[in-house]
This record gives C-alpha cells, structure tokens and sequence, in this order.
C-alpha cells in the first residue's frame, strides 16, 4: 500500500506529509490503514471541508471503521506564487487531516493520473485506498454525504454493493439524512407529530407572501394544528441566501417570517446531498423513468432551478407532497379563508390533493447540475410533468453565484 502512496505522494523525495499545525507524519505510517485521498484544486469551499471534516472526526472518535484523509492539491500552472502559497496554507489550516506539503511541485505523471483514471477535473474527489492498497469506488464522495460514516463499510469493501438496493422509497429521512444538526431537529418534529414545510428559492416577495399565507391557513384551520415552516435556501447561490435569511429574521409585529438555517453549511450539504443522490441514481439505476426517488429527486431540483420557489409539505417520515411555488401560495390561500381542512391530518391531505390536481398540466423545466461529472453524458432526464426527456446542454459561468 505505501509503495501506491509514495507513487503517488513523494514530492523531491520527501516522505512526510504535513499537517495544519506542521505536525507531519512519515508515509510508512498509513500502512494497514484505510485512507481517503482528497483530490482538488484550491478552490475548495469552507463547506465542502467542513462536512467532510465532521465525518472525519466522527469516525476518529465513536466509528468502527477509522481512516485516515491525504490531501493532493492539484494547480495546473506555470508559476507558484505567493498568493497560491498563501490559499493553500489557509485551506490546510482548515483541515483536520494531512496533505502533500509542496503542491507545486506535484509529478506531470500524478496530475495526468488523477484526471485520466479519477476523472478529476474541478470537482473534488475522494478515491478510497484500503488496508490491502486497493483503490474503491470513485463515488466515495457521494455515498460519504448521502449516508455518512454508515458507507465505509461498503466504500472499502470488494463487493461494493447499490445504496438503492436497499433504499427503494422516498423519505424524510432519505431527504434529510443524519449528518447534519439541523436535517436531525426537522427529522425529530415529524416523529413529534409537528406538520413540516420545507421551502426554498430566492423571490423575497414571494417567501414573504407564501409564509404569511401558511399561518393564516394553519391558524384558521384549528389552534391544534401544528407546522414548522423551515427555509431551506436555494443551489449555488450562497450570497443570496444570506440576504434572505436576513429577510427572514427581521420581526413583524414580534415575528419572525419563519426559521431558517443561519449555518450555511447546513444549506450547501441539503442540495450538495440531493445532486449525489442523482449521480447515483443515474449510475446505478437502469430504469429511471419509472422510479419514485429519481421522479423526485428530478422535480425538486427542477423546481429550484425554475426561480419560482417550492414548497415540500411533510407529515411524518413518507407522506410528502411537493409543489412548486405558485401552486404552493394558492393553496394556502385557499385554505386561509376556508375550512375545508378540519385538523393537521386534514390539512395535509386536502393540501396533498389540492397540489395533485394544481399540478396536472405540463410543464417544461429544466435542471442545472454543478461540476463535471463523467456520468451525465449517457443518461436521460425526463421533465417534471412532461413525457419528453431533458436535452443535454452546457452552461458556461464566471461565478457561481
């Protein structure tokens, strides 16, 4: 295994790797250990470190399978300045794990390697390496934020086995996961009984109006009823959502709008999540058009990328209903000043169906996938709401958000 890694690792015959304290550690001793290598560029975000970092704490600390995580920054240029020095040493300083201490000087050979046989571009990825020297699956990264440290078992194992062989329904928890503080509080309001909305998009006007609506719907419905109202942020849009939650906090005659995740970490992982479970999806799953979870996974996607707003109504673990924005503010209008719902497990029901036939009509969307990602290209997408299947097409941006 360290003969793989000293291949791989070595830098001007150097055996160490630092750390982000300049603790270093001589490669020899990774032997007879599971080890991550974290392959990047330096625009790796404060996000991304920390999810991976709890992980990696986590497993430290309470997991049966302990790993250790190596670094490769990979910079394609000609001149390693001071600036790059300087990202490097703050992006180091933010892990928990070691890295190879003189990126610039990282082999030609290494670099081609990575992106031929790793298909790394400017994703990160995370290629497994267990205690035999065997490279695992190269959808580490995803199955790591879909089901936690609960994956390595089947990350280092020969006989890697299909997360949706076992995962076959669509549910809160799938959703939400258990990596994540705030994904556990909204998991422990349902088994509560508390009827749960998660709602996204970047309308401010919008998240205004359809809020207000909802107390008014679930207050006119009984003083019983009881509803979390939870704002979710939107993909790849970190700035905004910021001035959102500000939004959100500010008080109305004492309250707030709804709650929010003020940890932005929290919001990159919801949607982070719900982009690895596609890529999954579309590796592992040969019939896509007639499964519930790609439908959903699809639809909700489709409905953030369509500038609208959404709204997800949940009861419980596996009743759910989606709705896109317009449809979402009708309904609770309609529900405001009428008292066809009687109590909570009305309300959903006659939400449920009232979203059901809001819905009916088609509608183009579309979804935008962040990154490079090999699986894309051969598979198909079919449409929220429409028999036609999603056309491929590239987007070029300067930022991302």
């Amino acid at each position: 295994m360290t003969d793989i890694l000293k291949i791989l690792l070595l830098v001007d015959g150097k055996q160490h790797l630092v750390g982000h304290t300049n603790k270093r550690i001589h490669i020899e001793e990774l032997r007879k250990m599971n080890v991550f290598l974290l392959v990047s560029g330096l625009d790796l975000s404060k996000e991304e470190i920390d999810v991976l970092g709890k992980l990696y704490q986590e497993a430290k600390t309470k997991g049966e399978i302990q790993y250790e995580v190596v670094w490769i920054p990979v910079v394609e240029t000609i001149a390693w300045d001071q600036e790059k020095q300087q990202r490097f040493e703050q992006l180091l300083a933010l892990m928990p794990w070691y890295a190879v201490p003189a990126p610039s000087k990282i082999k030609a050979e290494v670099v081609k390697y990575v992106k031929t046989e790793w298909k790394f571009e400017k994703n990160m990825v995370l290629v497994p390496l267990d205690t035999q020297g065997k490279f695992g699956s190269l959808n580490a990264i995803d199955m790591l934020l879909i089901r936690g440290n609960k994956a390595l078992s089947s990350i280092f194992s020969e006989n890697e086995e299909s997360f949706w062989e076992t995962q076959k329904t669509w549910t809160l928890e799938l959703l939400l996961g258990g990596i994540d503080n705030n994904f556990s509080l909204v998991l422990d309001w349902t088994n509560q009984g508390t009827m749960v909305c998660l709602y996204g998009g970047e309308d401010i006007e919008w998240i205004k109006e359809f809020t207000r609506a909802t107390k008014d719907a679930v207050r006119n419905i009984s003083s019983a009823t009881r509803m979390e109202l939870v704002y979710v942020g939107k993909k790849n849009a970190i700035k905004e959502v910021e001035k959102i939650n500000s939004e959100i906090k500010k008080e109305n005659n004492g309250e707030i709008l709804s709650r929010y995740w003020s940890d932005l970490t929290s919001i990159w992982l919801f949607w982070t999540r719900l982009e690895s479970m596609l890529y999954l999806k579309m590796q592992q799953c040969r019939n896509s058009r007639n499964d519930l979870i790609m439908q959903e996974l699809t639809t909700l996607l489709s409905y953030d990328d369509s500038d609208r707003g959404w709204a997800l109504f949940c009861k419980g673990s596996s009743e759910m209903a989606l709705a896109r924005g317009d449809v979402a503010l009708k309904s609770m209008k309609k529900f405001g000043v009428s008292h066809s719902a009687d109590d909570q497990n009305g309300l959903f029901q006659a939400l449920s169906s009232d979203i059901k036939e809001s819905q009916k009509k088609q509608r183009c969307s579309r979804i935008i996938l962040s990154g490079d990602r090999q699986e894309i290209p051969n598979k198909k997408l079919s449409s929220d709401g429409c028999e036609c299947s999603m056309e491929k097409c590239f987007v070029y941006r300067c930022c991302a958000d």
